[in-house]
């Protein structure tokens, strides 16, 4: 067991910041340079059932590790240092210091023009990592993180699929988060790309600027099939705030065929 205040490599814990099934997230500070960090650990155990679960775990958090070590951007939470320390396997990370978008979107959602400054740089974000091969597959407001400054960091990329993944999901299994799962996530489809993920930045845009899901409810299995099958209510329908050139973008990105969506995630600015 972990305590506060624990000497875990070169780095003294000093608070608990979050926590999961595969692991805990803690701020720490390296003993020498005094700088702090975040430190994600994968425990020994976990919530894996068996070995096999347990090993699947290890080696889908060793490839976020490489994934997100290999991206290096404004608005991606950067990876400093990784290594095994007792049996548990660390991940040093850039202490992002904010609340996430879920949050703010809980409490008190930001103004139209700030919703629409974050989504932004979460597609320079994207456009970025997809030029190098990287699909995220899990955008949510619960990993997108806010600094004071307004700066928006895009983290967790626990799913992430690269080029060099030959298959790490089974065909036909969905993964992602249920209420931003794109329509070819929904049917498990193992060739993604950008549009993917353009598909769950419009969900959350959406979310964001109309204090609404795109699609809600208590059964899991009935959201998904919405992402497959359902048209959305246009976002002005819900905030009259929102320009026809707005709603239309949010809807482009929400298109049930990928070809109808914007090509790439490439900033655009919207009115």
């Amino acid at each position: 067991m972990i305590e506060l205040g624990d000497t875990i490599g070169d780095y003294r814990v000093l608070s608990l910041i979050g926590t999961g099934g595969m692991g805990r997230v803690y701020e720490v500070e390296h003993t020498v340079t005094k700088r702090p960090e975040a430190m994600k650990l994968l425990l020994p155990g976990g919530d894996a059932t068996d070995l096999e679960s347990r090993e699947e775990h290890v080696s889908r958090f060793i490839r976020e590790i490489q994934v997100q070590a290999s991206l290096t951007h404004p608005n991606i939470a950067a990876v400093h240092n990784a290594f095994v320390e007792q049996d548990a396997l660390v991940m040093i990370m850039e202490l992002v210091r904010g609340q996430p978008l879920k949050r703010l979107i809980d409490k008190d959602p930001p103004p139209l023009a700030k919703c629409v400054d974050y989504v932004c740089q979460v597609l320079n974000a994207l456009d970025y990592a997809h030029r190098r091969g990287v699909i995220h597959r899990d955008i949510t407001p619960a990993n997108i993180i806010v600094t004071p400054d307004g700066t928006a960091k895009l983290t967790d990329f626990g799913l992430a699929k690269t080029q060099k993944d030959v298959q790490i999901t089974r065909e036909g299994v969905a993964v992602g988060s249920v209420h931003y799962m794109s329509p070819e996530q929904v049917r498990g489809q193992q060739e993604l790309d950008s549009r993917s993920d353009l598909y769950s930045v419009g969900a959350v845009l959406y979310e964001l600027i109309t204090k609404q899901k795109v699609f809600d409810g208590n059964d899991s299995f009935g959201i998904m099939k919405a992402h497959v099958e359902k048209i959305p209510t246009p976002p002005s329908h819900w905030n009259k705030d929102i320009t026809p050139a707005l709603s239309d973008a949010v809807l482009r990105a929400l298109a049930k065929d990928p070809m109808q969506r914007f090509r790439s995630c490439a900033n655009r600015r919207h009115p």
